[in-house]
């Protein structure tokens, strides 16, 4: 629904206090929802019973409508799914949510991306963290302004105090190395957080051999994405020794950093004895033939690995690819390979094309070259 309006909001919001109501998700994305609506929609929480989730992305309630939600969600037990990315809340509204987790019960997936939520609202969720009730599993805070304070903030509850949250996602923030410092932290005690994201957050080689350092030691994260940060070949090392102690870690996404040959050749000898990764996103860096010749052995040793995206480097070339080819002919596992947007001629695309087809007759599952898997969420509840 979009360009619904307050007044048809409201309409909805009447027709979902009738206890007869068996709606258990509420979609208003896109609705030009403002103050108004957001407080029909509190009015109709602090009745409905069957609401689990509500989703307003891209609206407009500001701070205001927040904080009327906020009234209504400290008595509600039944909303499991909130999302109010894009709605402009701020740290006020963000501390109004954050009240609410102090007491609500059901709450146990958090949306609010893209809020021009500071470090004060990265506190008030850490307290919320600290003394809430246990239930948040995935906080999701991307697109904000977001730094070291704030993630320091959040990283003190985490390790100390919170032991439920299970995804935390703050992707295109600041936090800059000491935030890194801060993360590190949590991964070395925490044991409940499986998914963290901190793409574009300018870490540089320093924050990630911080990280990758606690993840030596690290034995419950599951995904690990640090993409758009500057890292270069000497912070892919200290991930390439990380890879060869950490037994757990799944997904790790470095793409879209400065990571040449020298950087791949030793993750990929970190992957031969590896025995748990199996989604590795190494597109868009400056990897050439020499790396990808590294990745031979992996392919025909490795048994893990299930996604390998490599599209974009431009450094790549025939050389490589025929590589590629001829590790992909002992390979058993893998199920996604990227190489477009490389520097491989068109018929020896093609010629790997038709060996990936026949190999893939005496093997399930099927390579596909061109195909690029999302990198979406490892846990279902997020």
């Amino acid at each position: 629904m979009r360009n619904l309006g307050d007044e048809a909001v409201k309409e909805i919001c009447e027709a979902l206090m009738n206890r007869n109501s068996r709606v258990q998700e509420l979609k208003l994305d896109r609705s030009n929802i403002q103050f108004e609506g957001a407080r029909q929609i509190a009015r109709m929480l602090g009745v409905n019973m069957t609401i689990r989730e509500l989703h307003l992305y891209r609206n407009e309630i500001g701070p205001e409508g927040a904080m009327a939600l906020s009234v209504a969600l400290a008595r509600n037990s039944t909303l499991e799914y909130l999302c109010l990315s894009n709605n402009n809340i701020g740290d006020e509204g963000a501390m109004a949510i954050a009240h609410v987790l102090e007491v609500n019960n059901a709450i146990k997936t958090l949306y609010l991306n893209s809020n021009k939520i500071g470090d004060q609202g990265a506190m008030a969720m850490a307290t919320a963290l600290t003394c809430g009730t246990g239930i948040l599993k995935s906080l999701m805070l991307t697109h904000n302004e977001i730094g070291p304070e704030g993630a320091r903030a959040i990283a003190k509850a985490l390790k100390r105090h919170n032991a439920t949250l299970e995804v935390l996602d703050l992707d295109n923030n600041n936090i800059g190395q000491r935030g890194a410092v801060a993360m590190a932290k949590v991964l070395e005690t925490n044991h409940t957080l499986r998914e963290l994201r901190l793409q574009s957050n300018n870490l540089g080689t320093k924050g990630t051999a911080i990280l990758a350092k606690a993840l030596e030691v690290n034995s419950a994260l599951k995904l690990l994405r640090i993409t758009y940060n500057n890292i270069d070949d000497k912070g892919a090392k200290t991930l390439a020794k990380a890879l060869e102690r950490n037994e757990t870690l799944q997904s790790l996404s470095v793409y879209h950093n400065s990571i040449g040959d020298a950087g791949v050749i030793a993750i990929a000898e970190a992957l031969e004895r590896n025995g748990t990764l199996r989604d590795l996103w190494l597109q868009n860096n400056n990897i050439g033939d020499a790396g990808v010749l590294a990745f031979v052995k992996v392919l025909e040793h490795n048994e893990t690995l299930r996604n390998l995206q490599l599209h974009g480097n431009r450094r790549i070339g025939d050389l490589g690819a025929l590589a590629i080819a001829d590790g992909l002919e002992a390979n058993k596992t893998l199920t996604y390979l990227t190489l477009d947007y490389c520097s491989i001629s068109s018929g020896l695309m093609n010629r790997i094309k038709h060996l990936i087809e026949e190999t893939s007759r005496r093997r399930p599952p099927i390579v596909d070259l061109i195909r690029d898997n999302p990198n979406v969420s490892l846990l279902a509840s997020a």
